[in-house]
Order: C-alpha cells, then structure tokens, then sequence
C-alpha cells in the first residue's frame, strides 16, 4: 500500500474556474488509488490546510477535494510541502507526496532547501503537477528533482485529468519500485 498526501493550492492565483477543474481531476487521481492506499488532502494558500487526514475512505477524501478553500490569499507553497512530508512520516506504507500549484510560494516560513532537505532524510518524495498561466516550472522541476520525485506540466486544466492518471501510475510505481 501507499500513503499519498495530496497538497492542493488553493491560493489566489488559482481563478475560480481552474479551482473547480483542479477538485476533478483530483477526485480521479482519488479513484485511481487502490483499496489499501490511503489518502490525505491538504489545502495550501496563506495557510496550510489539513482538511482529511489519512484514510482509505475515497468518499471522504473526495469530500475533502470538494470542501470550499479556507482562504484564497498569498501562497505557502514551501509551507504546504513540508507539512504534508511531516504527515506522511507518521505512516508506515510507502509514502509520497503530490503537490499540485502554479509554483510559485511568497509566504513560506520554509525555504527549498529545507523541503528537500526533509523530504530526503524522510526519504517521502514529492511529485509536482503544475498548472495555470503561468506556471513556474524551474521552481516545480527543482522541488520534484530535489526531492526524488517527478515533474508534470498539466498545460491547461483540461489536460489535468490525463496528468492525474500518469502520475498516479508513477507515483505508484515509483513507490513500490
């Protein structure tokens, strides 16, 4: 089994419309995790956000996606990262984390390299999808490389479904590998 913390940004950044294509697609990345996975959601603006923690429950965490934003202000993407690799060392399955942002972060308390830093001596790695207009992507490839995880550029809301299904497949490869 795997124990994947799902980070979404919530911030201002993200418009309405690509806010609601976001919950989607990441309630199909929900329903590609097997029986036994277990999921959490985070939600990441000002704040980070714990709104369902680890469950193999795909309602509730399809729930959690659905919730309305608890704020949609500056962005703590650094932030949001680190408290989803504290998460996942709770758990004893393979743990991964996925953040799905623009990329860019101008509220973090936590800078890069302390999240690469923890995600390795957590050996948790942390996959990035990026989305919007624009998305930062030097930023997004530096935190996937950094941290042994994988690099996506979802392009539009629309092509983000298709960049849910490949990552959960490397995702679940890359953890159980």
């Amino acid at each position: 089994p795997v124990s994947i913390a799902l980070s979404l940004d919530t911030s201002g950044s993200i418009n309405d419309s690509e806010l609601k294509q976001i919950n989607a697609a990441a309630n199909k990345f929900i329903d590609f995790i097997g029986p036994n996975d277990r999921g959490a959601v985070l939600k990441f603006s000002t704040n980070v956000n714990l709104i369902q923690g680890f469950t193999v429950d795909k309602g509730a965490l399809k729930n959690a996606i659905n919730s309305s934003p608890p704020d949609r202000n500056l962005t703590s993407l650094y932030d949001s990262i680190y408290d989803a690799i504290a998460l996942c060392r709770q758990e004893s399955n393979h743990k991964v984390v996925v953040a799905l942002t623009d990329g860019y972060d101008n509220d973090s308390s936590h800078s890069l390299q302390q999240i690469i830093d923890y995600s390795l001596a957590s050996k948790i790695p942390v996959f990035t999808i990026g989305l919007g207009s624009p998305v930062n992507v030097g930023l997004l490839q530096q935190i996937a490389n950094g941290c042994r995880g994988v690099y996506f550029n979802a392009l539009t809301t629309d092509k983000l479904e298709e960049v849910f299904k490949k990552g959960a497949d490397t995702v679940f490869v890359g953890a159980l590998g």
